[in-house]
């Protein structure tokens, strides 16, 4: 079991959406419940909520983006993980959206995987997306904070420090709708509760 803390004090947009009618979560009572729960940035009880309904790639997309959220970043990695990349490779399955690519790409940034981020973000179809362009931001950024020796290391063979977590800042993650929820401009979404996720 992940917990995750915050604080009482969180603020809703303006006005909920409702579920895109494509999406997995107009059709199902209790996702509709979840997708509510995201707009009010409650993201650990919609993780919570999500975490147990079903193996669908959106759903699984939607969870890691509230494990982001909730500072539970190596959660995350790991369910994205599982959908982006074939099983047992380092091999990103075809099928797979963008949107999917960059959160993986997002989670392994926050983790401490630049490289890993970097490589992902190469082979999505829109590497100039404005998300991905945050994320090389960011990485440039970090790479003014390493000492000349850091940075050879790192420009020449890929390699960076241990525990390279890299700041961003920006609200982690996108779910796959055309009508995302109400972003702030900073992280900071709620993460109050502990989280119960099914296995």
């Amino acid at each position: 079991m992940s917990t995750a803390r915050k604080s009482n004090n969180h603020s809703a947009p303006q006005s909920c959406q409702p579920a895109p009618a494509h999406s997995r979560f107009a059709s199902n009572p209790t996702l509709r419940n979840a997708w509510t729960l995201i707009q009010l940035r409650d993201y650990v009880a919609a993780a919570n909520i999500l975490g147990s309904a079903g193996r669908d790639p959106q759903i699984r997309n939607a969870l890691s983006v509230c494990l982001m959220r909730s500072g539970c970043v190596d959660l995350a990695v790991d369910i994205l993980r599982s959908i982006v990349l074939k099983p047992g490779t380092v091999v990103q399955r075809p099928e797979m959206s963008d949107v999917c690519k960059r959160n993986f790409a997002t989670a392994l940034l926050m983790s401490g995987f630049p490289n890993g981020a970097l490589e992902v973000l190469d082979e999505t179809a829109d590497p100039q997306h404005p998300v991905a362009q945050q994320l090389r931001q960011a990485i440039k950024r970090w790479e003014r904070t390493l000492s000349w020796i850091r940075l050879l290391d790192w420009k020449l063979n890929g390699i960076h420090p241990s525990d390279s977590r890299v700041p961003i800042d920006f609200e982690p993650g996108e779910f796959e709708s055309d009508a995302n929820p109400t972003r702030p401009e900073k992280p900071g979404g709620s993460t109050d509760g502990s989280l119960k996720l099914a296995a």
